[in-house]
């Protein structure tokens, strides 16, 4: 198999990353929103050790709106809001040019749809999951897309 593929169990060292999205959050309504994440790796060879992985946690923010939302106390629109959240992801590395990974994480949601307060499904405790892939378009920049909970995003990621 090609060098950088899923076969591959060589050492690796996987660079730090930044990434811009476009979001569709569904939480509580359908809207739009923007996302910012920062990877640092972890286990640049990952826990398998016949398999090219790795482990990652990201950092980040999300800024969104839900044109309409429905919550504990009733429906509304114009609900926004930002998100905190702290994300461990297992990336698997397929072909030199395809990852795809799943991920977990916890987060802080602050809501400002009726007045300003620290609110969530689950309370001020946000939990979201997702599986993505990034396509790697060139050494310094990969394309990202991921279907998860508490978003659907799709942007850029860029190694530093």
């Amino acid at each position: 198999n090609a060098s950088g593929g899923i076969r591959d169990t060589g050492a690796h060292t996987r660079p730090h990353m930044l990434s811009f999205f476009a979001t569709i959050p569904y939480w509580s309504g359908w809207g739009f929103g923007l996302g910012a994440r920062y990877q640092i790796p972890l286990a640049h060879d990952g826990f398998l050790p016949r398999v090219n992985d790795s482990f990652e946690l990201e950092f980040g923010a999300d800024l969104y709106y839900a044109g309409a939302y429905c919550y504990y106390d009733g429906c509304g629109f114009g609900a926004a809001g930002l998100t905190i959240p702290v994300e461990a992801m297992w990336t698997f590395h397929i072909t030199p040019k395809f990852d795809a990974y799943g991920k977990l994480g916890l987060g802080v949601n602050f809501y400002f749809g009726r007045g300003f307060y620290v609110s969530g499904p689950f309370g001020p405790i946000w939990f979201s999951s997702g599986a993505g892939i990034m396509y790697h378009i060139n050494e310094s920049i990969y394309f990202r897309a991921e279907l998860g909970w508490p978003t659907t995003r799709g942007g850029i990621g860029i190694t530093l």
